[in-house]
């Protein structure tokens, strides 16, 4: 007996960048006629894993999974249950789909360099298995090892991914004595506390710091000066995760699927 519902986990429904994700989801269920029950973790590890087991327990048909703390362990526990699922982000051994986050941040690493800002710092968000900052962090370090940049030049201060997050993380850099030419941010919302701190400190930005960031969500080209930034569309990898689901919902037992989405360096005033 099918209940026609998919589960949909989220670290945080405030960030602009996860409900364009869900409407693509939408919008791809109802073409196979399922619908969405949607759940905010707030990234935490404990409520990540109660409320997939009350999914589960409400016997949903599958789901769809953006997690930032859960194991691969975890996922080979889940998966042994039975229920499909696919991992919006990077993880290997399972169904998922992510942005080419490494190659993005190596890349607009190198972009700022490129430039000519001799520092570039880097504001990662919150460490853990799942999280896109993990690998946006190792393609910031792999760029700035490639340029022969390390010690002073490479400074990596951790935060949350949102507004607070970034503005304490750069509030903690400044504060450190570090003045870095660029700072590239692990998503869009800390690139925007990143430049409120930076202002609250009289810098100017691009002129006396530039900032970059990882999203490309309606907010980055509305502040000025706009955000430079990583663009990736969020809808894409809600309507890719549901394909990939649609088919093991309806038996497809394929190996599991690597699917990688397109990133694009948004070039604007902040870098």
């Amino acid at each position: 007996l099918r209940s026609q519902l998919v589960g949909v986990v989220l670290p945080d429904l405030s960030n602009p960048f996860y409900p364009a994700l869900v409407r693509g989801v939408q919008d791809q269920l109802g073409l196979s006629g399922y619908h969405a029950v949607v759940v905010n973790t707030d990234a935490d590890r404990d409520q990540e894993r109660e409320l997939i087991a009350q999914l589960v327990d409400r016997q949903v048909d599958g789901l769809v999974l953006i997690t930032f703390t859960l194991s691969k362990a975890d996922y080979a526990a889940l998966a042994e249950k039975g229920i499909p699922f696919v991992v919006v982000g990077r993880t290997e051994g399972f169904d998922h789909v992510h942005t080419g986050d490494y190659a993005a941040a190596l890349e607009m690493t190198a972009f700022l360099l490129d430039k000519g800002y001799d520092s570039v710092a880097h504001l990662a968000g919150p460490a853990g298995d799942g999280s896109p900052a993990a690998p946006r962090l190792a393609g910031y370090r792999a760029a700035m090892r490639k340029r022969g940049r390390r010690g002073a030049s490479a400074l990596v201060i951790h935060g949350e991914f949102t507004l607070a997050g970034g503005s304490k993380a750069m509030a903690e850099l400044l504060d450190s004595g570090a003045r870095p030419r660029a700072v590239f941010c692990a998503n869009d919302l800390m690139a925007l506390g990143a430049i409120e701190a930076a202002r609250a400190r009289g810098l100017r930005v691009p002129d006396d710091v530039a900032v970059a960031g990882f999203d490309d969500i309606d907010a980055a080209s509305l502040v000025r000066p706009r955000l430079t930034t990583i663009g990736h569309h969020a809808g894409e990898l809600g309507a890719k995760a549901v394909d990939l689901l649609v088919g093991r919902m309806r038996g497809d037992d394929r190996p599991p699927a690597d699917v990688v989405i397109d990133f694009e360096l948004k070039k604007r005033e902040s870098a």
